[in-house]
């Protein structure tokens, strides 16, 4: 149906949808369980020359969904549907308490935003590489 008259062929999506987007994010509010595992402990490093990590999380979501159907613009926040997450990670003791690490996480969740006239699902996932250096005092 649009406007009122019942639609029986394909149109392209740019013909109604001008604009569809979860700007500023899915924001996460994730429950993480980690675990720590040190290997080649020493009294001169506790935590261990190479320490591996492992994390899962679920929780709420806040996503910013914009819209611009036909002319009609609408934005907000909502509350939306739960996420989830799994991380993996690896550190390496370089000097004293300074350790080089390198992570890797996936995210997945399943967004239904509010939009002019109606509502638009999006299935999200995303996989994130981080880097750094992290320090033990």
């Amino acid at each position: 149906m649009r406007r009122g008259v019942t639609i029986n062929r394909e149109l392209p999506l740019g013909e109604i949808v001008q604009q569809y987007s979860i700007s500023h994010g899915v924001n996460l509010l994730l429950f993480n369980v980690a675990a720590r595992y040190g290997v080649g402990r020493a009294p001169t490093s506790p935590p261990g020359r190479l320490i591996f990590t492992c994390r899962a999380g679920v929780g709420p979501s806040l996503p910013h969904t914009e819209s611009n159907i036909e002319g009609r613009q609408q934005q907000q926040y909502e509350v939306g549907r739960p996420a989830w997450q799994v991380a993996g990670g690896v550190e390496l003791k370089l000097w004293r308490g300074l350790y080089a690490l390198g992570e890797y996480k996936f995210t997945r969740t399943r967004q239904e935003g509010k939009i002019a006239s109606g509502s638009a699902e999006s299935l999200l996932r995303t996989r994130h590489g981080v880097f750094g250096l992290s320090y033990y005092f």
